[in-house]
């Protein structure tokens, strides 16, 4: 009989520590959701925050300095963004001339004829080589 009784301590030994790691690993799911949670809600605190900046709102010197650099970002990104559509736009434009009997040159970009000194197109604005 002690052979049994040892036996059932350990099932009832190995259950106990079963039962113990899902109900840790449940507690820990749950703590892992309240924090994806809570780094939901400092995302949208950022962007409320941030748009009160970008609405003229002035705060410390160590925010101010922090949206200095994402306003640098962004203008990084907008220079890049306007590259890239006149990249698009000179991809997608018809092969103009280069060139006609007079000087004039065309725009890559949309067509329009220019004067052979032409830096920017009239038309589009785009800048001219």
């Amino acid at each position: 009989m002690a052979f049994f009784d040892k036996l059932n301590g350990i099932a009832q030994s190995v259950g106990e520590k079963t039962s113990n790691a899902i109900e840790s690993g449940k507690l820990s799911l749950k703590i892992s959701g309240e924090e994806k949670k809570i780094a939901a809600a400092v995302v949208k605190l950022g962007e409320r925050f941030l748009a009160k900046l970008d609405a003229g709102e002035v705060a410390d010197e160590e925010t101010m300095a922090i949206y200095s650099e994402i306003t640098g970002y962004r203008e990084v990104i907008a220079a890049t963004q306007e590259e890239l559509d006149t990249l698009k736009a000179a991809k997608e434009a018809p092969e103009a001339p280069q060139a006609d009997d007079a000087g004039a040159k065309f725009c890559a970009s949309c067509g329009a004829k220019l004067s052979a000194d032409a830096r920017f197109c009239p038309e589009c604005g785009k800048p001219q080589q």
